[in-house]
Order: structure tokens, then sequence, then C-alpha cells
């Protein structure tokens, strides 16, 4: 696609998202005015329902728990995937042949990298830790422990 082709293209879809961008900035609350109950019902029912006074823990681990479990589960399941493909080969020694993709040979485990994975782990399982335990501190709350 030709330089040209690309900016005509994305002409006519700026003038076709254009409408709609108007309308969203035109029916914009003002700043401090939400026209949504559920802000203020948090801050009504939490202390009774949940015997907590922070709010923001509240959210992120008693109404949303089940958001924030389905997420853990998401980033349990790329870590997951990414261990199986970078993980070695069972009985993997000196004297096996290298591993093989395809017909092209899998580079070796680099001993650098190992290194600093075991160095930097329990330095960012305590960080995840801490971020978990002091949601209230952080603007997306304890998700980011994960």
């Amino acid at each position: 696609m030709t330089r040209r082709t690309r900016l005509t293209v994305a002409a006519l879809c700026s003038l076709a998202v254009a409408p709609a961008v108007a309308v969203v900035i035109l029916r914009m609350p003002a700043f401090g005015h939400h026209p949504l109950p559920y802000g203020d019902a948090i801050n009504r029912d939490t202390v009774a329902q949940r015997h907590v006074t922070n709010m923001v823990t509240a959210v992120n681990f008693d109404y949303r728990a089940f958001d924030t479990l389905g997420e853990e589960l998401m980033l349990v399941a790329a870590v997951t995937g990414t261990l199986v493909l970078l993980r070695g080969r069972r009985g993997e020694s000196v004297s096996d042949r290298p591993a093989q993709a395809g017909d092209r040979p899998v580079c070796e485990r680099s001993e650098a990298v190992i290194l600093a994975c075991r160095l930097f782990l329990p330095l960012i399982v305590t960080f995840g830790i801490y971020v978990v335990l002091h949601a209230q501190l952080t603007p997306g709350g304890g998700f980011q422990g994960g």
C-alpha cells in the first residue's frame, strides 16, 4: 500500500470517528460530577458490609475479587506458557544433541540469564507481596502484585 493510500484511509477513518468523539466530549459530565451511583454506594455501604475503612482495598479484594482473580489467572497462564517455552529439556546434559526447532538448532540458555533470574526472583516476589498488601498506595490496586 502506498503512502498516499494509507493517508487517505486514515483521513476517511478520522472523518468517520470525529462525530462520535464530538458527542462524547459534549456529553461528558463536569469535573467532580459523576452520573453513576456506584461510588456513592461503595462509600455508603462498605464500612457496614466489609468492616473496612479503606474503600480502594475493599473494592479490589472484596467487590471485584472475581474480576481480579480472572486477571491473575490470565497472568499465571502467561507465565506458565513462557516457562514451558523457555524451559530446558528433561535429562539435558552436555553429551545430548542440541534441541531442534524444525530444521534449525535451539540456542542454549545463557548462564548470565539464569544467574540474573535466580538473583532477582526473591526481590520481585517480595515486591509483589508488598504491592498486594498495600494496594491503596497504587492507582491500580493489588493487581500489579501478581
